[in-house]
């Protein structure tokens, strides 16, 4: 933390603004709820669900559907 409020680390200090305008912003927001939105919809397909058993056994397919809706 103390390497961002010196600018020790990264470009800009941490209280700096942030560069980037508020409709872009808003725009890579929407894209990706928009992605998760996908994802979760395809993943919860059972179509998806026999096709992605053929790769991850059984039993740890859940789990890893699980992992991957958390993923940022």
């Amino acid at each position: 933390m103390a390497g961002f409020v010196r600018e020790l680390i990264g470009p800009k200090r941490i209280d700096a603004p942030a560069g980037v305008d508020t409709a872009k912003a808003v725009a890579i927001n929407l894209l990706l709820v928009a992605m998760f939105a996908v994802q979760h919809s395809v993943m919860a397909r059972p179509a998806f669900k026999r096709l992605w058993t053929r790769f991850v056994p059984q039993p740890i397919e859940r789990a890893h559907v699980c992992l991957d809706g958390k993923r940022p």
